[in-house]
């Protein structure tokens, strides 16, 4: 193990992350990409669970039972394979040492800051479907909330429908590009169907091409950005899109944006929050991570993290939006 593949490996989570790269796609890669990393022993643990949450499937428990087999267990896999399945999905290494044998003596060649290019859909592909008036989810809602409430915050973050009633949470960055969409299924109750699992535009789009999701050159934004071009208030920053859209109509005087998963917060996505004051509300079991975290945000003018979790129990995945509904559902009820 060489201090070098530990940075390297922190390279490639980095860039998966902003990216939005799923390297764990199937079983078969998702134990190929902990072979290589418990090449580096302890080290590639949180690196591991960092690429492996990427993908929807992800489960910690599953996660870190792999990664345990792996580091008990004789490898033919080494890091070098991580290396490989990164430069397969569109990383480039340029300015990186990427030898994976003992340190070299030499000195090495100065990194060079690379354009990483982005793709982005026309901003038209929104258009094709419905304002979300016919999704379930937002059916659910209008039984808590106002009905024009609810399609005022569905039209604010141009939220769609597609014919099977799924929900199409769109990101569009401050420029108003349309970067992709991710795609979810919710029930009556308005749950997300596990079953069904998201879905990216952009990959979608690119199956109809006979493409891979791999050929189009994503850069993800945060959910709700480009609100921020005209408005000047307190952000109130959640994990997931639906948490956003809740949390913005019933605390209408922040600006609520999500990023998409526990992994997200990183200063790559916090660059368009720049000389704002920003409340991070994590979700009860992300506290540590997301105050941890924090430290590396240091655009913001001012960061806090909300102790909105401080009265749930011990083990609790609950959100501030799961209280907020929670609260409704016993309105209705009285």
């Amino acid at each position: 193990m060489t201090e070098d593949n530990i940075q390297l490996a922190g390279y490639i989570t980095r860039e998966c992350e902003s990216r939005g790269l799923n390297l764990c796609g199937s079983f078969e890669t998702w134990t190929k990409v902990a072979m290589a990393l418990a090449a580096l022993g302890e080290s590639g643990r949180e690196f591991f669970h960092r690429l492996a949450s990427l993908d929807s499937l992800y489960r910690k428990r599953e996660s870190e039972m792999k990664f345990n087999n792996c580091l008990r267990t004789s490898r033919s896999v080494g890091f070098g394979s991580l290396i490989f399945m990164a430069k397969q999905a569109g990383i480039s290494f340029a300015g990186h040492e990427v030898s994976i044998d003992a340190p070299r003596t030499h000195r090495k060649a100065p990194q060079r800051h690379e354009t990483f290019k982005v793709d982005y859909l026309p901003i038209e592909e929104l258009k094709t479907s419905q304002i979300g008036c016919n999704t379930l989810i937002v059916n659910y809602l209008c039984r808590y909330f106002d009905l024009s409430d609810v399609l005022s915050a569905c039209k604010r973050y141009m939220i769609r429908s597609t014919p099977k009633q799924e929900t199409v949470f769109p990101q569009i960055d401050m420029m108003g590009r349309l970067r992709t969409a991710k795609i979810i299924a919710y029930g009556e109750d308005g749950h997300r169907i596990k079953s069904r699992h998201a879905d990216w535009l952009h990959a979608r789009l690119m199956r109809l091409q006979g493409k891979t999701a791999q050929d189009f050159h994503l850069m993800q934004c945060l959910f709700g950005e480009h609100l921020l071009r005209a408005s000047s208030n307190v952000v109130g920053v959640v994990e997931s899109e639906k948490s956003a859209l809740i949390c913005s109509i019933a605390f209408p005087d922040m600006t609520w944006l999500a990023t998409g998963g526990k992994m997200n917060l990183t200063p790559q996505r916090f660059q368009c929050l720049a000389g704002r004051d920003v409340i991070l509300y994590p979700d009860a079991d992300a506290v540590a991570d997301w105050e941890e975290r924090a430290g590396s945000l240091n655009a913001c003018k001012s960061l806090k993290v909300s102790d909105w979790w401080r009265d749930e129990p011990q083990g609790s995945k609950r959100d501030l939006a799961d209280v907020v509904m929670a609260a409704k559902e016993k309105e209705v009820t009285v």
